[in-house]
């Protein structure tokens, strides 16, 4: 296998470990301010339910985006072990 093919992997690894480590801290943020934008969506006037869902759907990106940077880590580890 090239050496380049074998960093990029390494490189993936760490990244999955560092989202991992940060989703440990945000998950229960994540989950928080889901539930104050419920809140607010109860009681907010129907002009601001674009807002809400918006801020909604940007939680749900990052949160997304941070997962399937674990995910890819997982997956390069099993490709290093396999190598190794």
């Amino acid at each position: 296998m090239e050496p380049d093919r074998l960093e990029k992997l390494t490189q993936e690894y760490l990244k999955g470990l560092q989202a991992d480590e940060c989703y440990k801290y945000l998950k229960g943020l994540f989950e928080e301010y889901r539930k104050l934008l419920f809140e607010e969506w109860k009681t907010a006037h129907q002009d601001d339910y674009r807002d809400i869902k918006n801020q909604l759907k940007v939680v749900d990106q990052l949160e997304g985006l941070i997962v399937s940077h674990i995910e890819n880590g997982k997956l390069a580890k099993k490709e290093i072990e396999e190598i190794e």
